[in-house]
C-alpha cells in the first residue's frame, strides 16, 4: 500500500513539474514572438529622401535606354526628372551622400591611388543608389568598381554651380498685409 502512495505521489510531482515547464514554455513561446513582432517594426523613411530615391532610380533607369550614356546625359535626366521646388531638397541629401563618402578614408585613399576626383566618382556612386553606396562602405571602393569603371567615374555629373546650395533657396515673401 505504502509504494502505492509513493508511486501516486511521484506522478502527481511528475505532473505538477511538466505542468510548470510547459508554463514556462508557454512564457518563452509569447516572450518570442513578442520580440519577433517588435522587430518587425516598418522602417520610416523620410518622404524628401524616398522622392530622392526615386529620381535617381528612375534616371538610371532611363540612362539604361540611352545611345550616349556619359555624365551629361545623366544630369540632363536627372535635371528633367526635379521639379524646381525639389532641386533644393534634392542636392541638400546628395550633398549629405557626397560628403559622407569623401569623408572615408580608404574611398579618398583609393581615389588618389588611381588619380581620381573623389567628388566626381562619389556623385556617381550616390547615383548609383543606396545599394551602391552600402556596398563600397562595406567593401571598399576598389573592390566593388573595376579601374576601367572608376576611370570613366572621373567625369562629375554635377557642376559646382549646380551643387551651391545657396542656389536653390526659396523665395522670401513680400510683406503684405491681411486686412
Amino acid at each position: 500500500m505504502e509504494t502505492n502512495f509513493k508511486i501516486i505521489e511521484e506522478v502527481l510531482s511528475l505532473r505538477k513539474s511538466l505542468a510548470d515547464a510547459n508554463a514556462e514554455l508557454n512564457a518563452i513561446k509569447a516572450k518570442k514572438s513578442a520580440r519577433a513582432l517588435s522587430s518587425k517594426r516598418s522602417k520610416k523613411i523620410n518622404p524628401e529622401e524616398k522622392r530622392v530615391g526615386a529620381v535617381l532610380r528612375a534616371s538610371s533607369r532611363k540612362l539604361k535606354s540611352q545611345v550616349y550614356q556619359d555624365s551629361k546625359t545623366l544630369n540632363r535626366i536627372i535635371m528633367s526628372k526635379l521639379q524646381e521646388e525639389e532641386k533644393h531638397t534634392f542636392f541638400l541629401h546628395v550633398n549629405k551622400r557626397i560628403a559622407v563618402l569623401v569623408g572615408l578614408d580608404s574611398f579618398k585613399k583609393t581615389c588618389s591611388d588611381f588619380n581620381l576626383d573623389p567628388q566626381a566618382v562619389a556623385q556617381h556612386v550616390v547615383v548609383r543608389g543606396a545599394k551602391a553606396m552600402n556596398l563600397v562602405f562595406k567593401d571598399g571602393l576598389n573592390n566593388v568598381y573595376d579601374k576601367e569603371k572608376l576611370k570613366l567615374y572621373n567625369e562629375p555629373i554635377f557642376d559646382t554651380v549646380e551643387l551651391d546650395m545657396s542656389r536653390y533657396r526659396p523665395l522670401e515673401h513680400a510683406d503684405s498685409s491681411i486686412d
